[in-house]
């Protein structure tokens, strides 16, 4: 009774329907990846705390830039892959 049980839900499974379903669920999941990374493109201020000799403490800011391979493949690299991946799924 059992290996029937499992051969169901095997072939539930493994049903053209719900393996586009997920792949659907898939893509979408990645391009709400890909926007998400779109926030990450500003620039970073990191904040330095130094203390002096006499007690005093010194804060200063600084801007670190965004790595060019985070910006060329959040912007060359995954779209085309969407797009792919949606054309071979429909």
């Amino acid at each position: 009774m059992e290996a029937k049980q499992h051969n169901k839900c095997l072939k539930l499974l493994l049903h053209r329907l719900t393996l586009k379903i997920a792949n659907c669920h898939a893509i979408l999941i990645i391009i709400i990846a890909n926007i998400i990374r779109f926030a990450h493109f500003k620039s970073k201020e990191v904040i330095t705390k130094t203390n002096n000799e006499d007690g005093t403490i010194d804060i200063s800011t600084t801007s670190v830039p965004v790595d060019g391979r985070f910006v060329i493949t959040t912007i060359f690299v995954l779209p085309p892959l969407i797009v792919i991946f949606l054309l071979i799924e429909f």
